[in-house]
């Protein structure tokens, strides 16, 4: 199944970043694929973002081979850029898969091309957010469980 969402502002970051999942954190445009989590898409993996998620969403995911990484209080490494009380941003695509693909005949309207459109809507916002409001994973610096020295 493929959600498309519209977004009637000129971003489309708020709405990619409301999706329930990191797997749904993507875009993709008439000349390019961006993805604001690519580390967890390429492997397959999932992280809940803010938004309330039901079991059938859950049940999708798994049918589809992809698998929600559960709480961080179990993982033994630090989180990284999917530490979920660290504020991550749009600017620069700082993290972001890029992939510019093939395209489609007439990727081109009104004379500005689709990456110049995605880089006023991406490159230059000033979005943040994050995934979640603490950290539980004891080998995380910004863990609520770690003791500070």
């Amino acid at each position: 199944m493929i959600t498309i969402t519209q977004s009637k502002r000129p971003s489309v970051i708020p709405v990619v970043i409301s999706s329930p999942f990191t797997c749904q954190f993507n875009l993709i445009t008439a000349t390019h694929l961006y993805s604001l989590y690519p580390k967890l898409l390429s492997g397959r993996e999932t992280v809940r973002g803010m938004a309330p998620v039901f079991l059938p969403e859950f049940q999708r995911l798994a049918e589809r081979g992809v698998q929600l990484v559960t709480p961080n209080a179990e993982w033994t490494i630090p989180c990284g850029e999917v530490c979920l009380p660290v504020w991550r941003r749009t600017e620069a695509l700082d993290g972001a898969g890029i992939m510019q693909w093939g395209g489609y005949n007439e990727s081109r309207h009104g004379g500005r091309s689709d990456q110049l459109t995605m880089a006023d809507n991406i490159n230059f916002s000033n979005h943040k957010w994050r995934l979640g409001l603490h950290c539980s994973n004891s080998s995380c610096q910004n863990s609520k469980n770690s003791t500070l020295i």
